[in-house]
């Protein structure tokens, strides 16, 4: 392993003094057809700096402005993209068009350009500095303004003093005067940046711009002083120039290769061993049963989970395929598993196990699915499965607990119903046939009034089964009538004083003609909860909710009331009244689950706000038949 690492990295050396080598013929040939027309007043190192400004500074400038994802180095690299652009056209300006074309004219509009560069630096650090600028001690910070700041006023005074005497040179002192403020101020802003950033990964570009134009100021410096007829320095202000873009090439070359990491054999095997080792772990740590079968179903890899439900171990694992399982899978499954060959996703639910060596059957829910090798073929198949043995027995008790409710209710409400009716019939017959008084009548009454409350009661839980087991279909339903229908049979009970007014209004709600045990069960329970003379007010009115029509109906009534700590849960089916009725009678669980059923709404309140012992008022919402056309 060692010798072929060894081997992949000379390689790597190998391909980039190659790439090296390209790039080294590419840039000598241009600064050849380059120094072809400007080596009268250029020399060669002149020219090969300003090839390394067009092929290697402004490229990898625009490079690292388009890979870095941070902001800062983002302004940066854009700063000094700005200033390598305008540097080129600067120097094409100045020394290529005129010699070419003739045309001395351009060389001031080059010079004027060269100060735009050096301006777009300035204002990218401002940029930044003015972000940060309070991060930098004030002694410091200070010490550095006022340094430079005194050299600038130095500078600009003896611009001043010999553009005022008369200077033949004035627009070269204000060009290179201006640039060598502008390096000031550059060299200023960097300074206190590297200070600012001086621990993080920042320093490295800011580093660049200081070496830059640092060299630059030189160069700017030496011109300047050269105009302003002070020493002959016009020979070595180039060399400072030519310096600055070498310096910065290099610099900027490292940078870019910095992030360049060579990947080797050794790093990838490591990587490939990590994602191996993940995926084995969360195989074998898995509860459920998981398995990577080959292309012809057998197990390259299995967990204890899918060994245990298939009953596989280290003599029979060998000769296991998902594909080969006919004494376990009825025919409707292994027909299924084996669409997975064609590229389908197979789900297997309840998939019963027929396992010869077990008393009892295992029952588990499967999932096989293709994965893909790089050329688009299969190349193995992925088995997820779940044991839900002990589902499928609780799911079979529980269809076996409930085809036992079922006998319970049918045997309820056809054997034991008919024998209410019968001793009704008889209690009913007695109270016709014998001349008892009062005190003797009671002894008839009562057990009739609980014959007649098994009797409802009994309903009430068949009509509670058949909505929780029917799908219902809804039709219009006249609610008037319903309302009246229901009326008229608590107007005239025996030996109570009953008044229920009604104040209605025609039209149709969208139910079936269970919708009237909404109302019978409303009114039952007012008068059952009462003493005495009671009276029930019954009204209806239509509402709009948005674009939906509904029908308020309030059943009120002026008994004793519902306590305000048993009104939220009037409606619960465990929910049991302590009057002296009792609860026998499911009545208001069943409204609610009807009211439900029918996409209405109900609530109860206190008749008179704030006073329960005035009666009880219950509200109920049902949509109106004319939505289904409105919709």
């Amino acid at each position: 392993m060692y010798d072929e690492v060894k081997k992949v990295k000379m390689f790597n050396i190998f391909l980039f003094i190659l790439i090296s080598f390209q790039c080294a013929i590419s840039m000598s040939l241009v600064t050849i057809l380059i120094y072809s027309y400007v080596n009268e007043f250029l020399t060669m190192i002149t020219v090969i700096s300003a090839v390394l400004l067009l092929m290697i500074c402004l490229p990898l400038s625009i490079q690292l402005y388009w890979s870095s994802t941070d902001k800062n180095l983002k302004i940066i690299f854009l700063g000094l993209a700005a200033n390598y652009f305008l540097l080129s056209i600067s120097g094409i300006l100045w020394y290529l068009m005129p010699v070419t074309f003739d045309l001395p004219w351009l060389v001031p509009a080059g010079k004027m350009i060269m100060i735009m560069a050096c301006s777009a630096v300035l204002v990218t650090l401002f940029m930044i500095v003015r972000v940060h600028y309070d991060q930098i001690k004030q002694q410091i910070r200070h010490f550095i303004i006022f340094v430079n700041a005194a050299s600038a006023f130095l500078i600009v005074y003896f611009m001043a003093v010999n553009i005022f005497e008369g200077s033949s040179n004035a627009f070269d002192i204000l060009v290179y005067g201006s640039c060598v403020l502008i390096d000031i101020g550059i060299l200023t802003q960097a300074s206190i940046l590297l200070i600012i950033y001086m621990p993080t990964k920042y320093r490295y570009a800011f580093s660049i711009i200081l070496a830059d134009f640092l060299l630059s100021i030189i160069g700017d410096s030496l011109n300047l002083v050269a105009y302003l007829g002070m020493y002959d320095t016009f020979g070595y202000s180039q060399f400072f120039y030519d310096l600055m873009l070498i310096v910065v090439a290099v610099a900027l070359v490292i940078y870019s290769l910095s992030g360049i990491r060579p990947t080797t054999i050794e790093e990838v095997n490591k990587e490939l061993y990590d994602t191996k080792h993940l995926m084995h772990d969360l195989i074998m740590q898995s509860p459920d049963g998981i398995c990577i079968c080959d292309i012809n179903g057998g197990i390259i890899l299995s967990n204890k989970s899918f060994k245990r439900m298939f009953d596989l171990n280290d003599q029979n694992i060998a000769g296991f395929s998902i594909f080969n399982q006919g004494d376990k899978l009825s025919e409707e499954f292994k027909d299924k598993i084996l669409r997975v060959k064609k590229g389908s996703i197979v789900v297997l639910s309840g998939l019963k196990l027929n396992d010869h060596d077990s008393m009892q059957d295992k029952y588990v829910s499967m999932k096989v699915f293709p994965t893909y090798s790089s050329e688009n073929k299969i190349s193995s198949y992925i088995v997820l499965s779940e044991d839900i043995t002990e589902r499928k027995r609780a799911e079979e008790e529980l269809l076996q607990e409930k085809m036992q409710v079922e006998l319970y209710i049918d045997l309820m409400g056809h054997d034991i119903n008919n024998m209410n009716q019968i001793g009704i019939g008889y209690l009913e017959m007695a109270l016709d046939t014998f001349n008892l008084n009062d005190d003797n009548k009671t002894f008839l009454v009562k057990p009739l009034e609980a014959l007649e409350n098994s009797s409802n009661l009994i309903q009430n839980v068949r009509k509670i089964r058949k909505l929780k087991t029917d799908n219902f279909s809804f039709e219009p339903v006249d609610l008037e009538e319903v309302l009246l229908e229901a009326i008229q049979e608590y107007s005239d009970i025996p030996g109570r004083d009953i008044s229920i007014e009604y104040d209605g209004l025609k039209g149709c709600v969208l139910a079936n003609p269970l919708v009237k045990d909404i109302f019978t069960n409303l009114l039952n329970n007012s008068v059952k909860h009462s003493n005495g003379p009671i009276i029930v007010k019954v009204r209806s009115v239509e509402i709009l909710e948005g674009d939906k029509k509904y029908y308020r109906i309030e059943v009120e009534d002026d008994g004793p009331g519902i306590p305000d700590d048993m009104k939220p849960i009037v409606f619960d089916r465990m929910h049991r009244s302590k009057t002296r009725t009792g609860g026998n009678g499911l009545g208001l669980y069943l409204v609610n689950m009807l009211v439900e059923t029918f996409n209405g709404t109900i609530n109860v309140e206190d008749r008179v706000s704030g006073d329960r012992t005035k009666g009880t008022r219950f509200i109920v919402m049902l949509p109106a038949a004319e939505n289904v056309s409105l919709n």
